[in-house]
């Protein structure tokens, strides 16, 4: 899949794991292919950031991956206003608050502006 190039069916007969897993692993592989094939950091368009952040990507992988420093990548990904964020998520989804709430980083696009 990585550097075999095998496809998602072909791990499953392998590996037995579950092909849900495997296609979000795929999916992930092919952020990598789409972010190491623009070549450039400056090339990286506000789509493809978000969809790496969303996948879970740090700063630091995405600059190691196209060989520029991380702040640069901080900065870029800065500049096309993808922020970190914090959601906390209720695991017992009960009728009181949990105590022990599991905190999930994600990024966080900027407010929807109101056109009126």
């Amino acid at each position: 899949m990585f550097e075999k190039k095998w496809g998602v069916n072909r791990l499953l007969d392998i590996t037995k794991v579950d092909k849900w897993h495997l296609y979000k692993l795929d999916y992930m592989v092919q952020t990598v292919n789409a972010i190491k094939s623009v070549g450039a950091l400056d090339k990286v368009d506000r789509d493809l950031t978000l969809r790496a952040n969303c996948e879970g990507f740090s700063d630091l992988y995405i600059a190691t991956l196209l060989s520029t420093p991380e702040h640069e990548s901080c900065a870029h990904r800065n500049s096309l206003s993808v922020t970190p964020f914090v959601k906390r998520i209720d695991t017992l989804a009960a009728e009181y608050l949990a105590r022990t709430n599991y905190l999930s980083p994600s990024p966080a696009l900027p407010p929807p502006r109101l056109l009126l």
